[in-house]
C-alpha cells in the first residue's frame, strides 16, 4: 500500500479517537506495542493522599467606588482588585412603569463581562469578573437620576 494510503489511515485512527494502539497495528506492526512491557516486578502502588484544600484566602477589601447620573453614561475605568465584587444600584423615577435602566460590565479592552437588567429601583448582583481594570456602560431611560456602587462581598 502507497505511503499516501498509511497517512491517510492513522490520521482517520486519530480522528476516530483509536489511540497509538490502534495506528501501530494499522501501520502493520506485528504485535501490540504494550505486549513488550514486563509486568513481572509489578508491585503494589502505595498512593498519598492529596494534600488538604488550601484554607480560603478572605476576599480583598477595597474602598467602594461610586457613580451617579441622569441619563446613558460610559464611567472612566476603574481597577477591582478581588475575583468576587458586588454590584449595587438605586434608581428614581417620576414614573417607575417606564423607567428603565441596565449596566454594561466591561474590561479594560472592551470585553463584555456581564450585562444586569436593573428592573428594580435598589437591588445588587455579585459579579465574579475580577480583578483587573473595568468600566461601566450605563443605559438610562425615564430616570430622574442613579446611583451605582462597586463593593467587596458582603
Amino acid at each position: 500500500m502507497a505511503l499516501r494510503s498509511w497517512v491517510g489511515i492513522a490520521v482517520l485512527a486519530l480522528i476516530l479517537g483509536l489511540g497509538a494502539a490502534a495506528i501501530w497495528f494499522l501501520l502493520g506492526g506485528d504485535e501490540s506495542p504494550r505486549s513488550t512491557m514486563d509486568y513481572s516486578n509489578d508491585s503494589p502502588t502505595t498512593t498519598t493522599p492529596l494534600a488538604p484544600p488550601a484554607t480560603q484566602r478572605p476576599s480583598a477589601t477595597f474602598e467602594p467606588i461610586t457613580f451617579s447620573g441622569v441619563g446613558d453614561k460610559t464611567t472612566a475605568p476603574f481597577t477591582v482588585p478581588a475575583k468576587e465584587f458586588v454590584i449595587e444600584w438605586r434608581w428614581s423615577s417620576d414614573n417607575p412603569e417606564y423607567a428603565a435602566m441596565f449596566i454594561a460590565l466591561y474590561s479594560r479592552p472592551g470585553q463584555l463581562l456581564q450585562m444586569v437588567s436593573c428592573d428594580a429601583p435598589h437591588d445588587t448582583t455579585y459579579s465574579y469578573t475580577g480583578p483587573g481594570e473595568m468600566y461601566l456602560d450605563v443605559g438610562a431611560a425615564n430616570l430622574e437620576s442613579w446611583d451605582i456602587a462597586i463593593l467587596p462581598p458582603k
